[in-house]
């Protein structure tokens, strides 16, 4: 295959959370490091009144997160050209699970 997709919709994800901009870039970059993934260049965008986009594009391909913090959704899509293999995706430990939560 080319490569493997991951697309995700989020629910119930705390409002305050989801307009913090800072917050979202810096979990998605410490996501892409953990998963052993390379960070070409990465976009933020603050709409108002609410709601960002942080837009990553990766040697692998990309990652882009999108939040509509009146609805408390995520949505959540990551394509990397690679074997799923060559990315660590689950948490090993608690405090990496704890990372993982948006609430």
């Amino acid at each position: 295959s080319i490569g493997y997709q991951i697309i995700a919709e989020l629910y119930d994800v705390s409002e305050n959370w989801l307009k913090d901009a800072k917050e979202l870039k810096n979990l998605i970059i410490e996501g892409i490091t953990f998963s052993k993934l390379t960070m070409q260049e990465i976009f933020v965008k603050e709409y108002q009144p609410h709601g960002v986009s942080v837009i990553t594009i990766l040697t692998e391909s990309h990652c882009h997160v999108h939040t509509w913090p009146e609805f408390k959704y995520l949505s959540l899509d990551i394509f990397v050209c690679e074997k799923p293999e060559k990315a660590n995706t689950e948490p090993t430990t608690p405090s990496q699970l704890k990372k993982c939560t948006l609430n």
